[in-house]
């Protein structure tokens, strides 16, 4: 990168909107597949609480993701590799 792209005014830089991002993937479930828990959680709203929780938990907001897959019983893959991930950020090796 050269630095001619830092004299770049922000009203040049094109940002994509969400729609444009939503595009990206096929469903909620792409796009937690490929990473990108963000746009997972805006994706699947209220139509796919497992992925919701799971997104949420990924994207920081461990306790309240938690909390959501206890009340939803959830014992999907997504849901497993998610709590092991939340048990290890919270330095509980053996529950990870």
């Amino acid at each position: 990168m050269n630095d001619d792209f830092l004299d770049t005014p922000i009203e040049a830089v094109k940002t994509p909107t969400v729609g444009e991002l939503k595009n990206r993937f096929a469903n909620a479930e792409a796009a937690m597949e490929a990473g990108d828990y963000g746009l997972a959680l805006v994706m699947a709203g209220d139509k796919e609480p497992e992925i919701y929780a799971s997104a949420l938990t990924l994207c920081g907001a461990i306790d309240e993701g938690l909390s959501l897959l206890d009340n939803l019983k959830a014992k999907s893959v997504h849901s497993h590799w998610v709590r092991a991930y939340a048990a290890w950020t919270k330095g509980d090796i053996e529950g990870s």
